[in-house]
């Protein structure tokens, strides 16, 4: 089971990477006129994750950073919030203490690309509009939501459960039971934050 987990993370990690290169993020964002603004958002996501917010009654905690890349996915594209990933991803490496090894914070950032990439098309497919926040898109942001957390589930499901020989089935009850709620206050926190960006570049000309 151990040698099998370790062909899991190594091919989520492969995979992860080769859809960021394949996606190529810096194709459509000039870095160099918006460097601040690649910074500003990386920055908050380095802040938000570390910092963790605790839901009665269980005390179930989660962090704010994937709000940040669906409002970005709403409000600025795909290619962006990916670009965000990359810097924010390198900064926590460096900064925060190394408790985790280089080949997990390769699989972390594999994993938040799959969900990123999947949560942006699904708001496309469905008619979502990237730099527009509208109550009529709303089913857009359900499908994005829903990829999102599918995504997320799904792979750390297995991963868990193959690191720790549980079974599948009762990992994948807890983890959807344990991160619904969660979701709910990311999605809606998400479009809040889309709101803000838009009236934010509105107001001072991002």
């Amino acid at each position: 089971m151990k040698r099998l987990f370790t062909v899991y993370v190594t091919l989520i990690s492969f995979l992860g990477c080769a859809l960021f290169l394949y996606t190529w993020p810096f194709s459509d964002v000039n870095v160099q006129n918006e460097w601040f603004l690649l910074l500003l958002f990386a920055g908050a996501v380095v802040l938000l994750s570390r910092y963790t917010i605790y839901l009665p009654p269980n005390g179930n905690a989660f962090t704010l950073e994937s709000s940040v890349y669906l409002a970005l996915l709403f409000t600025h594209g795909l290619h962006f919030s990916l670009i965000i990933l990359l810097i924010s991803s390198f900064v926590m490496y460096f900064w925060y203490p190394r408790k985790t090894s280089w080949f997990n914070r390769v699989f972390n950032f594999s994993v938040y690309t799959m969900m990123i990439c999947g949560s942006y098309y699904a708001y496309i497919v469905f008619g979502g509009v990237v730099g527009k926040v509208s109550i009529y898109d709303f089913g857009s942001y359900i499908a994005s939501f829903a990829a999102f957390f599918v995504l997320n589930v799904l792979l750390m499901t297995i991963y868990f459960s193959l690191r720790s020989s549980t079974e599948f089935r009762l990992i994948l009850l807890n983890t959807i039971k344990e991160l619904i709620y969660i979701y709910m206050v990311e999605l809606t926190a998400s479009l809040i934050l889309a709101i803000l960006f838009i009236y934010l570049g509105h107001s001072f000309h991002f």
